[in-house]
């Protein structure tokens, strides 16, 4: 199992679930992406040829070169999902305001990434998606109207992953979380005549309808998180134990 995707409303506990897994994994995107850009030929040549110039010039050339790494991964994707590019004007009309070339930014940033664990991702070394392409669906069908947002079309264009993490919990406890977090995504609801629990409850029902269409060719596995921090994580060894590999130790560190 190479990919896993967290989704689930917000409060959740998708930030918490996606940390345990990652340090029990002990890699996260910078580990799979500088393992990419390292092993290139280019990069090996130009490490060599930085090592006379000042740190700052360095640094300069260093981003530049990632920058070139993220555009080839997004062609590669591009080229790999070619319906991917067709729902880009859906997911743009989504945004409201300035948060339109925000969102669209964050649909390209998804692509790099996927493709990022396609290339490099494995079974003792899963690429994990803590706001992957299934969030962002769930956040857009909320945004939208469903008559407005083609979804069949948006989970047809998206690259195929081997497991979906449900996170769920009560829509209070959930808001309980957001108010202590000072970050309450309900409350954006307002402008479009929500009260907070009902965005809540209805931004919890997108991503149900997400997961029970993704069902159909992902799996999925899903995990209430009502309690403490050691029950979830022991409702993830319980769930994930014998479904993905992991290295000599084991769940040792979630545990």
């Amino acid at each position: 199992m190479k990919t896993i995707e967290i989704l689930g409303p917000p409060g959740s506990g998708k930030t918490t679930v996606y940390r345990g897994i990652r340090e029990n994994f002990q890699v996260d995107f910078r580990h799979h992406f500088d393992f990419l850009i390292y092993q290139h030929e280019i990069f090996k040549k130009l490490t060599t040829f930085m090592k006379f110039l000042p740190c700052r010039s360095t640094k300069l050339l260093s981003n530049k070169y990632k920058k070139k790494c993220e555009f080839e991964l997004l062609v590669n994707f591009m080229i790999d999902n070619p319906s991917y590019g067709e729902t880009i004007p859906m997911v743009y009309e989504a945004g409201y305001g300035g948060q339109k070339q925000l969102i669209v930014e964050s649909y390209y940033d998804k692509a790099i990434n996927y493709q990022i664990a396609n290339e490099t991702a494995s079974g003792i070394n899963p690429y994990i998606f803590d706001q992957g392409f299934y969030q962002l669906g769930a956040s857009l069908l909320w945004r939208m109207n469903e008559s407005e947002f083609n979804l069949r079309a948006y989970l047809e264009s998206l690259p195929r992953i081997d497991l979906i993490l449900f996170i769920d919990a009560p829509a209070e406890l959930c808001i309980n979380r957001q108010i202590e977090r000072n970050n309450i995504v309900a409350d954006k609801a307002n402008d479009w005549g929500y009260g907070r629990y009902s965005a809540q409850q209805d931004y919890r029902r997108c991503c149900e309808l997400i997961k029970n269409k993704a069902s159909n060719f992902v799996d999925v596995i899903e995990i209430q998180n009502t309690s403490s921090k050691d029950d979830l994580f022991k409702q993830l060894i319980k769930e994930l134990d014998g479904k993905v590999q992991t290295d000599e130790n084991g769940f040792d560190n979630l545990r």
